[in-house]
């Protein structure tokens, strides 16, 4: 019988918090698939790659990812046709950081959303 100890471990672990993925919802609204992104314990020079809809008309601005009070410890750059944005950590997180994301459709700018990420527990 299948059932859910057939899956492999890392699909049961739920949302991989190295890649969000980044939906819109409504035409509108900025959704991430988790909140917080909660960092592996330990973590050294972790990176987050928030990834858009791949073949759709929604791009990542140049501030598409700004980490609030997040200058000294992460090093962000957007990427790929401006569809991701990776932010790696330079060192262990060790609080929370609140996060703005920001998204274009063409040339109409979305309601930013501030999710936030946080160290494992």
């Amino acid at each position: 019988s299948a059932g859910c100890a057939d899956l492999p471990m890392n699909l049961a672990k739920g949302p991989n918090p190295a890649n969000p993925r980044v939906t819109i919802v409504s035409g509108n609204n900025i959704v991430v698939n988790q909140e917080p992104i909660v960092v592996p314990k330990g973590a050294q020079n972790f990176s987050i790659t928030w990834e858009l809809p791949r073949f759709s008309s929604y791009t990542f601005p140049e501030d598409g990812i700004v980490i609030a009070n997040g200058a000294e410890a992460f090093k962000c750059n957007l990427e790929a046709g401006r569809t991701r944005f990776t932010c790696t950590a330079r060192n262990f997180i060790t609080k929370r950081y609140k996060y703005t994301i920001k998204v274009k459709d063409g040339e109409r700018a979305l309601p930013p959303l501030d999710p936030s990420m946080v160290p494992e527990a």
